[in-house]
């Protein structure tokens, strides 16, 4: 078996085609189809993004044809042999892997979405899915690459380089966590910015999570967070985010140790949520976070202490990134790279060709 890659850079197609394979599932799953009819191709995956689309193939080397693939190319692109090579660039096994690892990480970080690969990559594998085009070799290989993407990125270790403010949060919650009898985290909307977040936290393994509709928030990054969750763990059948009706706000808010909110301050918060019935479930003073970030992600945490949610200490404030050189951060980042691309390689070597259960899509 081998894995491949072939990539198409948008300054080779027309704004027509780039629309159809960024914006439209349809486009992606008509290639899915078609290329997994080619001979000797088990599994298919397509990475559409903004910049490029790459066709990632796990094929036996024994029956497939570099060339056949390509002719697929010339006929989709409308474009003859010679433009399709000079156009596009292809890289096999490791060289694969390292290359999912640079564009899902710090080298492609998007300062104000640095974890927009996090939603790239599950969508390609989602559509995968839907295609019937993936197995279990690719779908681990993504799996584990974007588990790398958001470990790396919250790596106290690159800081100043590239580390994101969310670090702030995760670390607050990892030191703090054992201390806490729910392990609940409330959410005050929903938003872009927050949804990032969610998936983090999900990912880090934070399964008790609940939001409060008061501005009529996007079920479609509800249900994007639930996704992730059932990718990651298809045997939990529970939403990881689940909402907080009218009935039960006053037990999540006195059992909550932790609420985060888009932009809102304590005091604002304070003066939305009554606590005297929140007093009356809750009998024992409890230490909490309230946590906000505004929409350039700068990260208020401030500790507090429960029922009457009295303000006690800043906990951390922080804003955005430093880019500062730091030489030993780069050195560092790039033995991890050496590191997980061999690991990962290794990884994916275990894997043969295995269907991914309909039932997993989301």
């Amino acid at each position: 078996m081998k894995l491949l890659l072939y990539g198409v850079g948008y300054n080779s197609v027309s704004s027509f085609e780039k629309d159809y394979l960024v914006m439209n599932k349809f486009g992606v799953t008509e290639q899915l189809l078609a290329i997994k009819k080619l001979v000797g191709v088990e599994e298919t995956l397509i990475l559409a993004t903004s910049e490029r689309t790459e066709y990632y193939l796990n094929v036996d080397e024994n029956y497939f044809s570099h060339g056949d693939f390509l002719r697929y190319l010339t006929m989709f692109y409308k474009k003859d042999m010679a433009e399709i090579i000079s156009d596009s660039y292809s890289l096999f096994n490791k060289e694969v892997v390292r290359h999912l690892l640079k564009i899902s990480s710090v080298e492609n970080q998007n300062m104000h979405s640095p974890f927009e690969s996090i939603t790239q990559f599950e969508t390609a594998i989602n559509y995968a899915i839907a295609a019937d085009s993936i197995g279990l070799a690719l779908k681990n290989l993504f799996k584990e690459v974007i588990s790398y993407s958001i470990n790396i990125k919250l790596d106290d270790k690159i800081i100043p380089n590239y580390s994101h403010p969310f670090f702030d949060i995760i670390e607050t919650f990892s030191l703090n966590w054992e201390n806490y009898r729910w392990k609940k985290i409330v959410f005050e909307n929903v938003t872009s910015d927050l949804l990032d977040l969610m998936k983090i936290l999900v990912h880090k393994g934070f399964t008790n999570l609940y939001y409060i509709n008061r501005n009529n928030t996007n079920l479609i990054h509800i249900n994007e967070v639930n996704c992730t969750a059932k990718m990651f763990d298809p045997t939990n059948s529970r939403p990881i985010l689940s909402e907080v009706t009218q009935v039960s706000l006053n037990f999540h808010l006195a059992t909550a140790d932790a609420f985060i909110s888009s932009g809102s301050s304590l005091d604002e918060f304070c003066s939305i949520y009554s606590c005297e019935e929140i007093k009356l479930i809750q009998q024992n003073k409890s230490s909490k976070f309230f946590i906000s970030v505004d929409t350039e992600l700068n990260v208020t945490i401030v500790k507090m202490q429960s029922p009457c949610y009295k303000h006690v200490e800043n906990w951390v404030t922080k804003s955005t990134h430093n880019m500062a050189i730091n030489k030993e951060a780069d050195k560092y980042i790039e033995e991890t790279f050496q590191k997980s691309s061999t690991d990962l390689w290794n990884n994916y070597e275990k894997f043969t060709y295995t269907p991914v259960q309909i039932n997993e899509i989301c």
